[in-house]
């Protein structure tokens, strides 16, 4: 189960924005540090990683893209071997029960057993269900 699905983008800017303003204060200290940093060595560090950043998001987009045309080829090939055009999530029919097998040294002797229909033994064919004659 994924917390936050692709169709959540605003939830998910709302969320940096509203952490970034609760540890504004926490934070000051590291922004502050790497301001000295700056000043210092004469370097630009803000530029570098707002850039580093978003080449990192472009990245992770172009290989969530590339994994699901991956997996939307895959599915396809399956249905196209099972040569259905349905869902790939269909479920198979159901097995057929097994054969039943007697206990070992428990069978029954084919001359013994034998089916008996209940209406038909030793009466006349003509009585009805039942054993009554009209």
């Amino acid at each position: 189960m994924r917390l936050l699905d692709r169709n959540d983008t605003s939830l998910m800017i709302a969320l940096v924005a509203s952490a970034l303003v609760i540890f504004q204060k926490p934070l000051h200290v590291l922004i502050e540090a790497a301001h000295g940093v700056e000043l210092r060595y004469n370097i630009d560090l803000l530029p570098g990683l707002v850039v580093l950043v978003g080449a990192l998001a472009f990245h992770e987009y172009g290989r969530r893209q590339q994994a699901r045309a991956v997996a939307e080829r895959a599915a396809g090939d399956v249905a196209q071997e099972r040569g259905d055009s349905g869902p790939a999530d269909e479920a198979p029919p159901p097995l057929p029960p097994p054969p039943i097998r007697w206990p070992a040294g428990r069978t029954p002797e084919p001359d013994t057993t034998r089916i008996v229909h209940p209406r038909r033994q030793g009466t006349d064919p003509t009585t009805p269900p039942g054993g009554r004659a009209r």
